[in-house]
């Protein structure tokens, strides 16, 4: 199904052939509108990067995440070293 819709879908709004030339206009002008994000305050990626490394909630999110992929995996490893 994935290889059918990347050889139907077009990349592009403008490279479609199954929009009216109006239609292609709306969409592109909506992908323009989307370049800067507004709901994140506009900021680029590295102003979005430091804010989110000087989060402590992402921290906290980030340990409690690993703390439980860590213990998932704690007895699938020692099954594995007890052979």
């Amino acid at each position: 199904m994935a290889f059918m819709i990347l050889m139907f879908l077009p990349s592009f709004p403008f490279s479609s052939t199954f929009l009216t030339p109006r239609e292609r206009a709306i969409a592109q002008a909506r992908l323009n509108s989307d370049q800067k994000p507004q709901s994140h305050g506009g900021m680029s990626g590295m102003a979005g990067f430091k804010a989110v490394v000087s989060d402590p909630n992402a921290w906290m999110f980030m340990l409690i995440y690993a703390s439980c992929e860590f213990t998932a995996k704690i007895p699938w490893f020692t099954e594995l070293t007890e052979r």
